[in-house]
């Protein structure tokens, strides 16, 4: 049954139907659900910063700012046709600017709404713009979005089609939490780990960073924070050769941290399966980080 999952067309993800199914497969080569798996982040970026207008620069870093969406309204004709927008915050503004699909982008666009914008900021005559920006809104945006966000390859006509990479993400998302597929046959277990750490965000769960295919995609090489203090079988190693026992104080300490970890995960609807003191980590000032999921 999974491997028929794999292979459904795209033209069936809610969402998507026969116009964008088609534009993926031309501009990406994405037609079925298990290519839209397999197209993986290329980077991932902090977006915990959300910059206010009078900050903004041009430059080629793609930043986050936040405003009132207003004045949407389409001008010139023929190639000069586009879309415009107006960001509102206070006494600044930031003008807004779609020249592709402007069907698609206004039937998405929260008019009157505090919206969160991101692109990358361009010096126009005299002020500033965001051309073809991603716009979501400001009191929808789920907590995770303030973080480490990955960042899917796209092309302009697509992301006139809310197609871009935070669009491709929730597909992915869709995909990954749809019950009717069965990830055990075709997902590695190193990819699973990937997928599953991306979406663990705990103080005592080992930080993901980013996910990369290398050696021409044979190889899933996964980045998660450095735990200086190494690993808990170490430290219990070294003192038990040296005859030297753990303060009572540090081992309920310990304790309480992996409990807090594994109520984490387990309120994700996930299962560690291979908890042993090798896979308990210890960051900076002996904080506890759960790793090393394998198959869970």
């Amino acid at each position: 049954m999974s491997s028929r999952w794999l292979d459904t067309p795209l033209a069936y993800l809610k969402g998507i139907g026969p116009l964008r199914a088609e534009a993926l497969a031309g501009d990406l080569s994405l037609r079925t659900f298990g290519d839209l798996l397999a197209h993986y982040p290329y980077r991932y970026i902090d977006r915990s910063v959300v910059l206010r207008i009078r900050e903004l620069q041009p430059g080629p870093a793609e930043v986050q700012v936040k405003g009132l969406l207003t004045g949407v309204q389409t001008v010139g004709t023929g190639p000069k046709r586009r879309l415009t927008a107006r960001l509102v915050d206070g006494p600044d503004e930031l003008e807004l600017v779609w020249f592709k699909g402007l069907r698609w982008v206004e039937k998405g666009l929260p008019v009157g709404e505090e919206v969160i914008v991101f692109g990358r900021v361009n010096a126009f005559k005299n002020g500033l713009n965001i051309a073809h920006p991603e716009v979501e809104r400001a009191a929808t945006r789920p907590a995770a979005a303030a973080g480490l966000t990955p960042m899917y390859s796209s092309t302009e006509r697509l992301g006139s089609m809310q197609l871009h990479s935070r669009g491709l993400a929730a597909k992915i998302d869709a995909l990954l939490e749809d019950p009717a597929r069965d990830r055990s046959d075709w997902m590695p277990e190193a990819l699973r780990e990937a997928q599953l750490l991306s979406r663990l965000r705990h103080p005592n769960v080992i930080a993901y960073k980013e996910s990369f295919l290398y050696d021409d995609d044979k190889t899933l090489c996964i980045v998660t924070a450095f735990a200086e203090d190494g690993d808990l079988f170490t430290h219990i190693s070294r003192a038990k050769a040296a005859r030297r026992y753990f303060p009572e104080r540090q081992v309920l300490d310990w304790v309480a941290q992996i409990a807090l970890a594994l109520d984490h995960i387990h309120g994700m609807r996930v299962m560690h399966r291979d908890l042993k003191t090798q896979n308990i980590f210890l960051g900076r000032g002996g904080v506890i980080k759960l790793g090393d999921f394998g198959i869970s």
